[in-house]
């Protein structure tokens, strides 16, 4: 029984070998011609990320700093104007807002906290301006509001994603080392509420460790994010050593057997020849040469 157990995991694991050493050819397809993929949230959420000179409004319309915004920071923007009015906020309200140095989900923070009930999040690549109440409603099924997409809304074939947790989840191999991503489902919502003044502060820290082709690096505020890579040759070296060990152990019974050893309980049968007496196997002697 040990030992039919000791056979399939070394199968299972010769298969995971070949698969991850399919998947190490596979990423070096391309060469260095083709970008590395990234996480399909990853654009907007450097964007948000970017920081801002100066920001300054002054009885400027709320339209008209919605366009000035997405000229400025090339954000692709959307609003859900209907939300906003049911809320009592329309096109022309009056926006007062004056900061330096703040990022841009900063600035969007401090500008729809200026409205009761007003948010921000993203969908796919873009930014959409919306009520808190339109969100509860529907706020998958809204036409002005599309579903959080799972997959990237760039077609890469290299990029696999999940939403698990409240966490996206990416994995992708890129030139022998495979990648594995968790970053929020929504970057906005690190924004929201705007965070202490310490915590801005601290923005941009990296914890990084390395070694050996290995890293693990978390960022925090405002990315909230992890990567890891393993290079491929790991996880190849690792799935190979179960199916060695059965290779071993197969040539050294067979040995044993050669030598006039049960190959079962490897008993001496050189003075009881073709069946064991300590286990009852049947061990026909070899054939002569």
């Amino acid at each position: 029984m040990a030992r039919r157990l000791f056979t399939t995991a070394a199968l299972l694991s010769l298969l995971m070998c070949v698969g991850f050493a399919a998947l190490w050819a596979w990423s070096e397809r391309g060469g260095t011609l083709m970008a590395p993929p990234r996480p399909s949230n990853a654009a907007i959420q450097a964007q948000l990320a970017r920081p801002l000179p100066q920001v300054n409004f002054t009885g400027v319309a709320l339209g008209d700093v919605v366009d000035f915004t997405r000229d400025v920071s090339g954000l692709p923007m959307r609003v859900d104007w209907a939300a906003l009015e049911s809320a009592g906020v329309r096109r022309d309200a009056s926006v007062t807002l004056l900061a330096n140095g703040v990022r841009l989900g900063e600035m969007l923070s401090v500008l729809v906290g200026q409205y009761k009930g007003l948010v921000f999040i993203t969908r796919g690549n873009q930014v959409i301006l919306t009520t808190s109440e339109a969100l509860k409603k529907d706020a998958d099924a809204s036409a002005a509001l599309p579903p959080a997409p799972v997959r990237p809304t760039a077609s890469d074939p290299r990029i696999r994603e999940a939403i698990v947790g409240g966490n996206r989840w990416t994995a992708t191999a890129d030139r022998s080392v495979l990648y594995l991503w968790r970053n929020p489902v929504d970057p906005a919502a690190a924004y929201q509420p705007m965070p202490s003044q310490a915590v801005r502060a601290a923005s941009g820290n990296v914890a990084a460790t390395e070694f050996a082709g290995f890293a693990v690096r978390r960022l925090g505020y405002p990315l909230h994010s992890m990567q890891v890579d393993v290079p491929l040759w790991a996880p190849v070296a690792a799935a190979a050593l179960l199916p060695l060990a059965w290779t071993v152990t197969a040539v050294r019974r067979r040995r044993q057997v050669n030598a006039g050893r049960c190959k079962t309980c490897r008993y001496d049968l050189r003075a009881t020849p073709g069946r064991c007496p300590e286990c009852g196997s049947e061990n026909p002697a070899p054939a002569s040469p």
